[in-house]
Order: C-alpha cells, then sequence, then structure tokens
C-alpha cells in the first residue's frame, strides 16, 4: 500500500493527475481491505494527505474522519495513542477544522478507556 503512495506521489510530481487521481482511488479501495485497525488507520491519513495535495479538501476531511473511527476500533491502547497522535498532527497538518463529530468519536474513545 505504501508503494502505491510513492507511486502517487510520483504522478502528483510529475503532473500526471489523472494518474495519480486512478491511483489514490484504487488504494483507497484496497485500504478497505486492510483487517488490522492501526494499519488501516495509518493508511487512510496517508491518503487523505495525498487527497489534500490534489485540493480534494472535502474528500480528505471524509477519509481523516474514517481514520479515526477506524482508530477507535484498535484494541491495544499504545498502538491506539500513537495512532491519535499521528493523525491529530495530520488534521493540524492540512488545516483540517476538529469539529463536534470529532470530539464524540474521541469521547467514546475515552469512556471505553475508563
Amino acid at each position: 500500500m505504501i508503494c502505491d503512495l510513492g507511486v502517487v506521489d510520483a504522478f502528483i510530481a510529475s503532473e500526471q493527475l489523472a494518474l495519480s487521481d486512478h491511483t489514490l482511488s484504487e488504494a483507497l479501495v484496497r485500504t478497505g481491505m486492510i483487517e488490522r485497525p492501526d494499519q488501516k488507520a495509518l493508511t487512510l491519513i496517508e491518503i487523505a494527505a495525498r487527497l489534500a495535495r490534489r485540493e480534494q479538501t472535502g474528500k480528505a476531511s471524509e477519509i481523516l474522519f474514517e481514520a479515526l473511527n477506524t482508530v477507535a476500533l484498535i484494541n491495544d491502547g499504545y498502538r491506539q495513542s500513537q495512532a491519535l497522535i499521528n493523525l491529530a498532527g495530520k488534521y493540524s497538518e492540512l488545516g483540517q477544522p476538529v469539529g463536534e463529530r470529532e470530539e464524540m468519536v474521541v469521547e467514546g474513545m475515552r469512556v471505553k478507556l475508563e
């Protein structure tokens, strides 16, 4: 999957935007098949970053939210924390607002930990 994202980066750099969009779309479909939530969340975060580079901010926002929901499924506290830190950094880096829906998911994780 990371290899696909490297290909997307190369397509963007060489301004082959249709190919980058197509490859991103395929990567997103394959990401849906990843079983481990920590790996799936991290891949979604990276896909969202590429979508934002392609100025598809609405789609990037939805993918980040999907990543957050996937992080909530991680049962290992350490891995969940690492994924949340990575996700928070990506929200900030991409200038994505943290809204009520994100706060509700995070609150659900907090309650689950109690």
